[in-house]
């Protein structure tokens, strides 16, 4: 199957096919500098051993596509924005949807 011609890179101006491998890496480091890590976001170990294992055993299947989910998503507000709202409790489940990994990756993951 052939390709299709090159596009501009949206910030250096080069032709490439895919991402730019010029600009990809730094913006996505910069985006991670931002971002924080897990911890720095709320993601601690209660989160991974208690709250994501009870609410995946209590809803196994994607809300989207109905396979095994794999992921507890905070929806329809990030957890983030919870958290800014001065929501008490932003991992009640009823803030939560579960995912698979492909829906997740597809609908918010970087």
């Amino acid at each position: 199957m052939p390709l299709g011609p090159p596009r501009l890179c949206n910030k250096c101006r080069k032709p490439v096919r895919g991402a730019c491998p010029t600009c990809s890496p730094a913006d996505r480091r910069v985006v991670d500098q931002r971002r924080g890590t897990a911890s720095a976001r709320g993601y601690n170990s209660n989160w991974h051993r208690v709250i994501r294992r009870q609410f995946l055993r209590q809803h196994p299947l994607c809300a989207l596509c109905g396979k095994l989910a794999m992921v507890p998503d905070h929806w329809p507000l990030t957890r983030r924005q919870l958290i800014e709202q001065g929501v008490p409790n932003p991992d009640a489940f009823e803030r939560l949807r579960p995912l698979c990994t492909d829906c997740h990756n597809r609908h918010g993951a970087r």
